[in-house]
């Protein structure tokens, strides 16, 4: 509880400041985190390695450095949604391809956006539920009940529904079913019992089938979608190709196919931004563990 209100009060301070000198803050304990953690650059530079193997120094170095500092700016972003309003959100967004949304909405489908930990992704989930459709998230309990609350009310404010990690699929399936959005990651590690086998950067790499499973169930239209940046300030999401999940007798084929279509839209977004994907976490470690030691 104290750890909690001392947020807050500190929150409270930094939002009378103006937007460029909470970023500003932000900035340099970004550049802190950087240059203390050596743990989380070993792990970043490892998978820029992996996934990028002809990347030199310069581009690893550069990757790395703005990976915490997309990290602590989305951070500030989570704090500053309790005071954005959705006019001020619409300021800062705008829609690639928006086509692709009013497609699936005509036809009266669910959507299941699938995305990742990329870019300003706590202003992507916010965007999506205010702008586009309501939706629902997925989170991991976290050991401070009060901040947990703090956020789930911050999401709440544009109508964003949480449901805690277990048991989540039931009312993932009640969005869907009452033709709702959802909003899932693709690209966090799993166990070797979950997920299914795709190709990632031309790696085997185990990945949720959880979006393929509730769309097929649900006759629900995957959208993957991730946002992106120039300046800092002024967004864009982009969406990719709608996916829809087979309907054939071989429904392992056809979850694993429709899998690999949102892998393949995530990998194509990170190819053409790649400072902005969340490389400092464990992403690969269940599938080669071996990279990490």
């Amino acid at each position: 509880m104290i750890g909690f209100y001392i947020y807050r009060g500190i929150e409270f301070i930094l939002m009378l400041l103006p937007h460029f000198m909470r970023t500003a803050f932000f900035k340099g304990l970004a550049w802190l985190a950087y240059t203390l953690s050596k743990k989380h650059r070993r792990i970043i530079t490892q998978n820029i390695r992996f996934l990028f193997p002809d990347a030199d120094d310069d581009f690893v170095d550069e990757t790395a450095r703005y990976c915490f500092k997309n990290l602590l700016l989305n951070f500030l972003q989570m704090m500053e949604n309790s005071h954005l309003s959705i006019e001020e959100l619409s300021k800062r967004i705008t829609f690639d391809n928006p086509e692709i949304i009013k497609l699936a909405q005509e036809k009266g489908r669910p959507i299941v956006f699938a995305t990742g930990h990329f870019g300003r992704w706590e202003l992507a989930g916010i965007a999506i539920s205010a702008l586009v459709k309501p939706t629902m998230i997925v989170y991991k309990q976290m050991k401070n009940d009060y901040f947990q609350e703090y956020l789930n009310e911050s999401r709440g404010r544009f109508g964003i529904k949480s449901t805690e990690k277990h048991g989540a699929l039931r009312p993932l399936m009640k969005q869907l079913k009452e033709g709702n959005s959802i909003s899932l990651l693709v690209d966090t590690n799993l166990n070797e019992r979950d997920g299914v086998l795709v190709d990632f950067f031309g790696h085997p790499t185990r990945t949720t089938t959880t979006t393929a499973d509730l769309a097929r169930k649900y006759n629900a239209l995957i959208i993957p979608g991730f946002i992106v940046t120039d300046d800092e300030e002024n967004f864009i999401l982009k969406f990719a190709d709608p996916i829809e999940v087979a309907q054939t007798d071989d429904i392992e084929a056809d979850i694993k196919e429709a899998t690999q279509k949102q892998v393949t839209a995530l990998e194509n977004i990170m190819k053409e931004y790649p400072q902005l994907w969340f490389w400092c976490h464990k992403r690969f470690k269940t599938d080669y563990p071996e990279l990490y030691k």
